[in-house]
């Protein structure tokens, strides 16, 4: 690798690189060295760091990424705060559960006990399904006003809203109920709130990061010559220290490269492959020579892009001496509706805390936000404009809306022809039953068997619907719904998974709440049938939403793949042609994604507040879905996942506003089957319904921080005494200075390192 002949500050990068091969640090490097690759692993294990004993203990870290080896292991039943050293989202994440938990807890106390008990002593489902479907039939032929669809007799209608709707009484009991569990979800959700606020302060007190120190500056000037300088000035004039600033760089020309040179490592694999390690074949020597080319055009590009003006995207992290420092910035003005509408459009609405008050030489407004955490940050897209931005998301909201359409109308059609199948087989027994009448004689029993075969058919094609549903929703649904949100270019994973676990939630509900309400009430009138009908689906939905989401965090295919593929790997290690890139990742657990288990807790708190009304068991299995739910998940994360995402808070309150939408589905759940089923209107769910609809417009963040006063604490430790204890930093992620970053940190623990 050639140096760069009038450029001292490239000349020292390219030293810095050649340090990294020299020491064997080479991610790209053929055959891997698999003892590597396993103290990498290592590194990435879901534990924390040793407690320290003062600010220079420290231990031997991965020469790779930073993190440390020797890290402490802990339990499955640790209290979630003690997550907290993989950043905030995840003990506001389990203690999210823990709440919807207890939220399902009470409705189950105070609502669907209490109805199951009345709706089983209730006598409205005591017909035959011959004799039901028969009274209906009649019905179309001679509509009689207030006509009530007959209820066939079995063990799931007797427990549903259904086998009181003959008994005022037994209705009225049912909305009494509602109405106190719905004032109690109220008041839940209120503290639910709190407990979040007091959980996040409480990590940021407990647990020191990068983002403690650093705020992110917006919309400075590109054409300024020395944007460092002028940044470090600008806030020294306000008396704070800068220690540290990160440039924010485009990057794209050198994404390009990395994809040709992601090319030609494969097409040197396939050499690798079929030639051997040995062979000095003439195509081989052509692909190494085109590796070495590009891959000097980018670290060439890497060195130049830092004095390329063009390049500089207006954006930087800026890190303090002291927490103080930081938190002064923000008493400050508040933010112009220009940049309320701004944030709104490219940051889903929230900023934590933001300025623009604040004049950049002068002459320009810059904004001053939060930081991210490093490792929340995506570096791949945080340079993009704010143009492209809205374009991609716009784009990708067009594909959503085709996915739900598309897969909204596929489960449609399935549902359609599986109650047009059973409306057949019941016409073809009443026709039986009506032709042995006129002629006086018994029914044959060879029909009659072969129409209940049918019957027993399409029992058995239901369920097989139910499954196939609920495995559509767990497992091909994310994925298509990822694959859109991916393109979306938000700056931080937080906002990615936001974007995401609200896509995903509104999808599944769709495909589960709705697509019942349109087919079998609305379309056909089958809300108890047997075969079919509204109870009898939705409670083999609530059962299989308990179970199979909790059984594949138990089994976990895709640990079991990783395995397969680790193990195949390393029975045939000496013929591996896996980078030292690919052997690190694949000694690495799977990765932990959050973003789809927040859309798994709301698909299950919206259909169970829904549809609780009217099914009350549902609640049941929710609530013992989602406590196996809790200890799996948390088993998986603690012993079986690897976090590369530090998920921020606002992940976790962006779903908790979507939670209270429960309690409004709740409320329009009994407005609905009362109606649809008893014809009966409930004034009262139409008042706790307006009521939580105008909660649901309120600022509730604003509300609870003015009911309940949270005090934080400054970070005490200056950033100069910790900097070497953070697992990563702004610079050590940043694409363009994370190599030299990476080597002065090694060298700066190394001289430090407990041994």
């Amino acid at each position: 690798m050639s140096h760069h002949p009038q450029n001292p500050q490239g000349h020292q990068i390219l030293k810095t690189m050649h340090f990294h091969q020299h020491k064997g640090l080479d991610l790209n490097k053929i055959p891997a060295d698999w003892n590597k690759a396993i103290r990498h692993a290592k590194s990435r294990e879901t534990k924390p760091e040793r407690a320290k004993i003062s600010d220079d203990d420290f231990e031997e870290v991965c020469e790779c990424c930073g993190y440390e080896l020797n890290r402490q292991p802990i339990g499955l039943f640790v209290p979630s705060i003690q997550l907290g050293f993989l950043g905030s989202g995840f003990p506001l994440f389990y203690n999210y559960i823990q709440y919807c938990i207890i939220m399902l807890t009470c409705l189950l106390a105070i609502q669907g006990i209490p109805n199951i008990i009345y709706n089983y002593k209730g006598n409205f489902c005591d017909k035959t399904l011959l004799e039901a479907y028969e009274a209906a039939e009649e019905n179309k032929e001679h509509p009689e006003e207030g006509f009530l669809l007959p209820c066939p007799e079995s063990f799931t209608n007797r427990i549903s809203f259904a086998n009181v709707l003959n008994i005022e009484e037994g209705i009225k009991s049912n909305m009494h109920f509602s109405t106190a569990a719905v004032l109690v979800q109220i008041v839940l959700c209120i503290f639910f709130r709190r407990s979040q606020r007091q959980i996040e302060v409480d990590v940021d007190i407990k647990y020191n990061t990068p983002a403690d120190y650093t705020v992110w500056v917006k919309h400075v000037p590109k054409d300024i010559p020395n944007p460092k300088e002028a940044i470090k000035r600008h806030f020294k004039d306000q008396n704070k220290r800068v220690t540290k600033v990160n440039l924010v760089y485009d990057i794209s020309e050198i994404e390009e490269l990395e994809e040709e040179f992601k090319e030609l490592i494969k097409e040197k694999q396939k050499n690798l492959k079929e030639h051997g390690f040995n062979n000095k074949t003439q195509e081989l020597q052509e692909i190494e020579q085109k590796i070495q080319k590009v891959e000097h055009e980018i670290r060439e590009k890497e060195i130049n892009i830092v004095h390329d003006r063009t390049k500089f995207t207006g954006q930087a992290f800026v890190s303090f001496e002291t927490e103080k420092e930081k938190e002064d910035l923000f008493t400050f003005a508040p933010p112009s509706l220009g940049s309320k509408i701004c944030n709104f459009i490219t940051s889903l609405g929230k900023l934590d805390r933001y300025i623009d008050s604040q004049i950049f030489e002068g002459k320009h407004n810059i904004l001053i936000v939060d930081a991210p955490e490093p490792n929340d940050i995506d570096w791949e897209f945080i340079h993009c404009s704010t143009g492209s931005k809205v374009l991609a998301r716009f784009i990708s909201l067009i594909k959503w809306i085709v996915l739900i359409a598309f897969s909204f109308s596929i489960i449609c059609l399935i549902t359609y022809f599986q109650n047009l199948k059973i409306d057949h087989v019941q016409e073809e027994l009443l026709e039986l039953q009506h032709k042995s009448k006129k002629n006086n004689e018994q029914i044959d029993k060879e029909e009659e068997e072969k129409v209940h075969s049918s019957m027993a058919i399409i029992s058995v094609f239901s369920f097989l619907i139910s499954t196939s549903i609920v495995l559509f929703n767990k497992f091909a649904l994310p994925f298509l719904v990822h694959h859109i949100v991916d393109a979306e270019k938000w700056s931080t994973k937080t906002k990615l998974n936001i974007s995401f676990a609200f896509k995903l939630t509104i999808a599944l509900f769709f495909n589960t709440a709705l697509i019942t309400v349109l087919i079998e009430v609305i379309l056909f009138k089958n809300f108890y049938g047997i075969g079919g009908g509204m109870i009898l689906n939705e409670e083999l939905v609530f059962i299989f939403n308990a179970i199979i989401p909790s059984l594949a965090w138990v089994i976990d295919p895709w640990s079991i793949i990783k395995n397969i593929q680790r193990n195949k790997e390393l029975k045939n290690k000496e013929k591996s042609v896996l980078t030292q890139d690919e052997a690190n990742k694949l000694m690495e657990h799977p990765d932990y994604a959050m973003g789809k288990r927040y859309a798994d807790i709301m698909k299950t708190m919206w259909f169970t507040f829904f549809f609780s009304p009217v099914i009350p068991v549902g609640t049941f299995f929710s609530l013992i879905g989602l406590i196996l739910y809790y200890f799996t998940d948390k088993y998986n994360l603690i012993y079986r996942r690897t976090v590369k995402e530090s998920i921020g808070k606002s992940l976790s309150f962006e779903m908790m506003d979507l939670q209270e939408y429960s309690v409004l589905l709740h409320c329009f759940g009994n407005i609905a089957f009362k109606w649809i089923l008893a014809k009966e209107v409930d004034l009262t769910s139409f008042v706790l319904f307006g009521i939580c609809l105008l909660i649901s417009l309120v600022p509730m963040d604003s509300f609870n921080e003015w009911l309940f006063e949270i005090n934080a604490h400054s970070e005490s430790k200056h950033y100069s005494q910790v900097k070497d204890q953070f697992d990563t930093d702004y610079d050590r992620e940043n694409p363009i200075t994370k190599h030299e970053a990476l080597v002065e940190f090694q060298k700066s623990r190394a001289s430090k390192t407990h041994l």
